[in-house]
């Protein structure tokens, strides 16, 4: 009997995150993520409660794939939103706007010795690239299931907002009460208006994509293998 094959988009990135933001771009592979990932360790500015997070994410996201929403099938769960042209661009500026923007700003900042400029950035960053390293692990395997897939962007998403939040405080807070060199002040400048954009982006991420859209997919999809099995 014939046999029909169908063919899905495979996207360069996990196809159910957001940039996921943020996330993956095709070119933050994953060690160039490692990489990054080291750097901001090595630079001391991560705090203590923003280290043990993506630890107590990845025990707690483990937990819930094997407890409450284990897959129910051997197979991969399917791209939500293969071949989505929308979805593509989306991912694209988002990963630029969010982590190679951010990035660029924090490395230049402390090649140009305006190290004070740019520390409020880092965290977020730093969490970020965490996000996009526990994606690519977790979307490369087949014991995640869609829910899973799910909860992961959204539990980073909400807690860098937190991260964020400071960013903005402390890049509008400083110079304030000094004056600041010319370098440093256009540097500052740069922080403020991506501290701004991110803000207003994560929190579109999180409310307007993440729950209302991607949740709700990916439990359809994920009941809808269920019953089929």
């Amino acid at each position: 009997r014939a046999r029909t094959h169908t063919h899905s988009v495979t996207l360069p990135y996990p196809a159910s995150s957001c940039c996921s933001c943020s996330s993956a771009m095709a070119v933050w592979t994953l060690p160039a993520t490692l990489v990054l990932l080291l750097l901001f360790l090595a630079s001391g500015l991560i705090s203590a409660h923003d280290l043990a997070f993506p630890l107590l994410a990845s025990l707690y996201i483990y937990a819930m794939s094997k407890l409450v929403f284990p897959p129910l099938s051997t197979s991969r769960p399917p791209n939500a939103f293969a071949g989505n042209s929308l979805f593509v661009k989306y991912v694209i500026f988002a990963g630029v706007v969010a982590l190679l923007l951010p990035s660029v700003y924090i490395l230049g900042g402390f090649v140009l010795g305006c190290q004070d400029a740019v520390q409020a950035a880092v965290p977020h960053t730093f969490l970020l690239v965490c996000q996009v390293l526990s994606e690519q692990v977790s979307f490369r395997s087949d014991a995640v299931s869609m829910p899973i897939r799910a909860f992961l962007p959204i539990f980073y998403n909400a807690y860098r907002l937190l991260s964020m939040s400071d960013w903005i405080r402390a890049d509008f807070a400083r110079g304030n009460d000094i004056v600041l060199s010319s370098s440093v002040s256009i540097w500052l400048s740069i922080g403020r208006f991506l501290s701004v954009v991110n803000m207003a982006l994560w929190n579109f991420n999180l409310f307007c994509f993440l729950l209302p859209v991607f949740v709700p997919i990916a439990f359809r999809q994920y009941y809808q293998v269920g019953k089929a099995s």
